[in-house]
């Protein structure tokens, strides 16, 4: 019987109280505003182990998803809106490894970056002086020595119970969503709590000044999020993330895709910061709200259409998301078509710009009920409110 319930995977949310099992798991910080209540908790009804291991592994993959729907809708897939959520369904575990790494090398440039600016010529010469490398303040200080106290006492599970939100938001930049149904979930974990320890290690010796320099950048990490780009000059369009038929990202690499022009290094990111150009250019207004609201919606099409590169944005990509976005109850005609709007004013810039040729067309936008703008009357209530 004990072999039977190894078998099943556990998941890191499972409490048992007064004999019973429970689910309990707390909504990410950054995802409190979308749901109101700021922890799950259920009973499993069952005070039997293995009936609680799989009952709460269809629980993590419900609510895994419903997060992963939050932070879409929200806009988190990445923060810049650059890159569409990956599919990590076929990774093996050198991936998973190689995403660890990642994650490693990123704390260490985070830390490094925050030193740069008061970093001297004497610490980057080939004869660098280490004591000369700047310090972080103290809270920063106190907050990693904390840190390190902490990790080494928990065990892989408590880690990936306590960190897994902390983890999670660095390699959702990435475009990747962490699962605790991820087979590989807890083997991770433990990679990422080496990885900690082995970054605050680093920080230990930058602080007192006896070396740590000359990190890696996160962007040397070889691994299935990497978009190897087009030989220069040639016409081939290489994707990282194979479009699968439904437009989700699904693997690697394409190469010469049907539905592509060729590559052209520039995103619809580019295109915004390109628009701003423009516009300030000309001395027209640029307001924070809609570059916002544009950046998000960015990241919307992306992540529907699983295409990243202007290169390889079509019609069908365009109506595609248009459709998409009719699907919401929370959307009227206005707002689909204020959003499909964004996305061929950023191509119109980039075919103004000389990134892409083709045209996405007319005929994009719904039509917009002769109702729908019409604002209701105030009441007398109202009107004496407003006087």
């Amino acid at each position: 019987m004990c072999n039977m319930v190894a078998e099943v995977a556990i998941s890191n949310h499972l409490t048992k109280r007064n004999g019973v099992w429970q689910y309990v798991r707390r909504v990410p910080e950054d995802l409190r505003g979308s749901f109101p209540f700021a922890r799950i908790q259920k009973s499993l009804r069952t005070s039997v182990e293995r009936q609680a291991r799989e009952a709460a592994l269809d629980l993590d993959r419900l609510w895994d998803r419903r997060f992963a729907e939050a932070s879409e809708r929200n806009g988190y897939a990445r923060h810049d809106g650059e890159l569409p959520l990956i599919n990590t369904d076929s990774w093996t575990w050198p991936d998973w490894e190689a995403l660890a790494a990642w994650f490693k090398v990123a704390l260490a440039e985070e830390d490094w970056q925050a030193r740069l600016s008061e970093v001297t010529g004497h610490v980057l010469s080939t004869d660098a002086d280490l004591s000369r490398i700047p310090w972080r303040d103290e809270r920063v200080i106190r907050d990693h020595l904390n840190r390190e106290k902490l990790l080494k006492k928990l065990s892989v599970a408590e880690y990936g119970e306590q960190r897994a939100a902390f983890v999670r938001g660095y390699v959702r930049r990435l475009g990747i969503t962490l699962s605790r149904s991820d087979p590989p979930f807890l083997r991770f974990m433990a990679a990422c709590h080496s990885a900690e320890l082995s970054y605050l290690d680093l920080f230990r010796l930058r602080e007192s000044r006896q070396g740590g320099l000359g990190n890696a950048h996160p962007d040397t990490i070889v691994g299935p999020w990497r978009q190897p780009r087009a030989p220069q000059g040639s016409g081939a369009a290489v994707w990282a993330g194979a479009l699968a038929s439904n437009g989700s990202v699904s693997g690697y690499a394409i190469a010469g895709s049907a539905s592509a022009d060729g590559w052209t290094s520039k995103t619809l990111s580019h295109c915004i910061d390109k628009w701003i150009g423009n516009r300030q250019a000309a001395k027209q207004a640029v307001r924070d709200h809609h570059i916002s609201d544009m950046r998000k919606t960015v990241a919307m099409f992306e992540s529907q259409a699983g295409v990243r590169d202007i290169g390889l944005i079509t019609r069908k990509h365009v109506l595609a998301f248009r459709d998409a976005l009719r699907t919401r109850s929370d959307y009227k005609a206005a707002t689909i078509n204020k959003k499909v709007s964004y996305i061929t004013s950023l191509l119109s810039t980039a075919r103004n710009a000389g990134w892409i040729d083709r045209e996405i067309g007319t005929k994009v936008l719904m039509q917009v009920p002769g109702d729908e703008g019409v604002r209701e009357a105030f009441d007398n209530q109202q009107l004496a409110a407003i006087f």
